[in-house]
């Protein structure tokens, strides 16, 4: 799955939770979280290639300035050349991350809905 349906399925599961009001739904919030789930595990496959791809162009730019810069002035380059690469990378860590709270999150709130009920009879 190419990274920006991974995310692109995120953002509409986390949306869907939120204008559905989902909250106290056990059945529609555990099939969100399933879905989630998948799309957080596929974009997961992307975190390592995103920090690779990031420390590749800081270091080409090191390498790149090291010849004809000192070490301190090439090291500035290759940070501030590398910065959207960085980003990208940043991002979809955050993204994963907050996912996997998300997640967490709703396995608790379900809990406590199935506890709720138990303790109604119902």
């Amino acid at each position: 799955m190419k990274l920006v349906d991974a995310i692109n399925g995120i953002l509409h599961y986390r949306e869907q939770i939120h204008e559905e009001h989902l909250w106290s739904d056990p059945i529609k919030l555990s099939e969100a979280m399933v879905k989630l789930s998948v799309y957080n595990s596929y974009l997961a496959d992307n975190i390592a290639p995103l920090h690779k791809r990031a420390t590749d162009k800081a270091y080409s730019v090191f390498m790149e300035a090291s010849a004809t810069e000192g070490v301190t002035k090439a090291e500035t380059l290759s940070r501030g050349e590398s910065t959207e690469q960085r980003r990208e990378y940043e991002n979809v860590k955050n993204i994963y991350s907050s996912t996997a709270n998300l997640i967490s999150v709703i396995q608790s709130r379900i809990r406590v809905i199935e506890n709720s009920i138990k303790q109604e009879g119902i």
